[in-house]
């Protein structure tokens, strides 16, 4: 009589809708140590690397039952934090052996944007968006200057993903890695977070992933001189709590390299975090500044809600004061222009003058609206205002040459 299976359908642990990502591979040492997870998993980032829908797993003694919990951890650490598998689905199935209960084969899904009609992998579309993910990261890391310091790349690196990712934690396959958050604009906590490390790891900066079940999220800690520091680039780019809508032109930093004590402080629980961080950075001057930090000939321009200031370098030496100007959702239109929110009204500052100048008065022409945020796109100054829940918008042309 032939050896009798069954199949048992399993899926990865959700953060942010898919949160609950294994920092560490987690369950019952003393049992798990008799599977052989790391041969394990070396075998399904192999089997994904190729476009494989199943990998055999039976020389790894996998027990179902004993190490269930740790095969689930395996695949939510593969899936959430491998860079690259933006195609790897949710959920994955064991075959197992009903007479040994050893997990023979798992079974791997695929998201259904990288199947073709009639099931099969489109390795050629997977291709295809690879291609477009790289070159996006080029372009990111476009803004990057060899003149700047790790700390400053990464901050860098942190500002683009505020200022050009809007959150989102919908049903759609992109949310959940770089694929939503570099070619759509669009993604959650683990999308976020696999784009932060993928950039990081291209400018040299050592990345892992932290997490809380608790909490439903994820983010990153990265290596500075040493030491390691929690970085959430998700909640520094918070949706706004009347619209639920994104908050362009803020940009937090509250987030920005924190010891985990500091972030237990502000509310953080359940952390699972697997290396010791650094309080240097706790109290920094730009945990309050929600402007993003303009790089320009060796100088960063940024805007507090006193004023606009600058500084040669972002953790060392003193701010200089260039006007007492501040306010809320400082944009940069270009090299030279930046507008701003003050006291319900629309400023333009030109850095090459060092002059504020009025561009619309809100509290004259539009009265009974408050002035919430500001974008800018080709040429083009979008204003957006709240009347109770209700947005109006209001687009400006100019010439900002």
């Amino acid at each position: 009589m032939g050896k009798v299976f069954r199949k048992i359908l399993e899926y990865t642990m959700l953060f942010c809708l898919v949160c609950g990502i294994g920092v560490l591979i987690s369950g019952n040492t003393a049992l798990a140590a008799e599977a052989n997870i790391k041969g394990a998993k070396a075998a399904v980032l192999k089997a994904y690397k190729q476009y494989q829908t199943e990998v055999d797993v039976s020389a790894y003694n996998l027990i179902n039952g004993r190490d269930s919990g740790a095969v689930v951890d395996m695949m939510t650490e593969i899936i959430a934090q491998t860079p690259d598998l933006f195609y790897a689905g949710q959920k994955f199935s064991k075959l197992v052996n009903a007479s040994s209960n050893q997990i023979i084969k798992l079974e791997l899904s695929y998201v259904k944007a990288f199947k073709t009609s009639s099931g099969k992998i489109n390795t050629a579309k997977i291709k295809k968006t690879r291609s477009q993910i790289k070159s996006k990261v080029k372009k990111v890391l476009s803004q990057v200057s060899s003149n700047m310091t790790k700390l400053e790349k990464a901050l860098v690196i942190h500002d683009y993903l505020v200022q050009n990712t809007s959150y989102y934690d919908g049903n759609e396959d992109y949310a959940t890695s770089e694929w939503g958050v570099l070619l759509k604009g669009k993604g959650n906590c683990q999308g976020y977070s696999k784009a932060y490390a993928i950039l990081l790891e291209k400018v040299g900066i050592p990345v892992k992933y932290a997490d809380s079940i608790e909490m439903q999220h994820m983010w990153n800690v990265i290596k500075l001189n040493g030491k390691w520091y929690h970085v959430d680039v998700t909640w520094d780019d918070p949706v706004h709590p009347v619209t639920q809508k994104n908050q362009y032109g803020l940009v937090m930093h509250e987030n920005f390299l924190c010891s985990t004590t500091n972030m237990k402080k502000r509310g953080y629980t359940g952390i699972r975090c697997s290396v010791k961080t650094s309080k240097k950075y706790d109290n920094k001057y730009w945990k309050k500044v929600n402007s993003g930090f303009a790089y320009r000939s060796g100088k960063w321009l940024f805007q507090t809600n006193s004023a606009i200031k600058q500084r040669t370098r972002i953790a060392s030496g003193s701010s200089k004061t260039l006007s007492h100007a501040g306010g809320i959702s400082f944009i940069k239109a270009s090299k030279n222009k930046y507008y701003f929110i003050n006291y319900n009204r629309v400023y333009l500052y030109n850095r090459k003058s060092n002059r504020v100048s009025l561009v619309l008065d809100g509290v004259i022409d539009y009265n009974k609206y408050n002035l919430t945020q500001l974008r800018y796109q080709k040429g083009e100054l979008e204003i957006r205002m709240l009347r109770g829940s209700k947005t109006k918008i209001v687009v400006m042309h100019l010439n900002n040459k």
